[in-house]
Formats: C-alpha cells, structure tokens, sequence
C-alpha cells in the first residue's frame, strides 16, 4: 500500500491539516477506514523517517498535519487512531528540544511504540 503521495501531499500542505478531501480519496483508493488510513500513514512517516527517508522536520509536519485531522475531523463512531495518536507524540515530544536531541527523543519514543506493537 503506496501512502507516499498523500505523506508528501500533507508535507506540502503544512500548517494546513490533512483534510477531510484527501482522506476520503486515500479511503476510497486504498479500501480502508479513516481511523486505518490514520494509523497506517503514521507507521509509514515513522518508518520514512527512522529509514532516512524523511527528516525530522517533513515527518514532525506530516505528524502534525495528520493530528488535525484525527483531532477534529475524524468522522463519529469511528475508533480513535492509537498508533497514529502514539507516532504524533513521538514527534511532539522531540519538539521541545534543539537539534540532534529532538531526533534522540523522537526515535526513542517510537523504539517505545514499536516495542507495545
């Protein structure tokens, strides 16, 4: 499953959040839920970025794009993005800290999450 377009989509788009548009078009393509399509594009921003594929700065704007979606426009009823709300801390928490630590505490956050998977 290709997540990549709409990671570099929302990359592109910050500080807007991923919208509701955007996530309907990933739900219809990809055959999943929001909630899915939530947890699922975090996994690949976390693997991205531990693979070096993304840097800390594109991966903590993609998390951040994500969380406003999974914040305020996930639909009723639907389950609430567990892995995606963990990947959004990981990178929330490196936030409060200057470069290289950010990238120290970001990883070891999601060593962390991985590790409860």
């Amino acid at each position: 499953m290709n997540l990549q377009s709409y990671i570099t989509e929302a990359i592109a788009a910050f500080p807007k959040v991923v919208t509701i548009e955007l996530v309907s078009r990933a739900c219809t393509t990809l055959g999943v839920s929001p909630s899915d399509f939530c947890d699922r594009f975090a996994k690949e921003v976390a693997r991205g970025y531990v693979d070096g594929e993304l840097s800390w700065p594109d991966a903590d704007s993609a998390m951040n794009a994500l969380s406003g979606f999974f914040f305020g426009h996930l639909p009723m009823g639907s389950p609430f993005p567990d892995c995606a709300f963990g990947v959004y801390l990981a990178f929330d928490a490196g936030e409060d800290f200057e470069e290289p630590a950010n990238e120290r505490v970001t990883k070891e956050q999601l060593a962390r999450l991985h590790a409860k998977t």
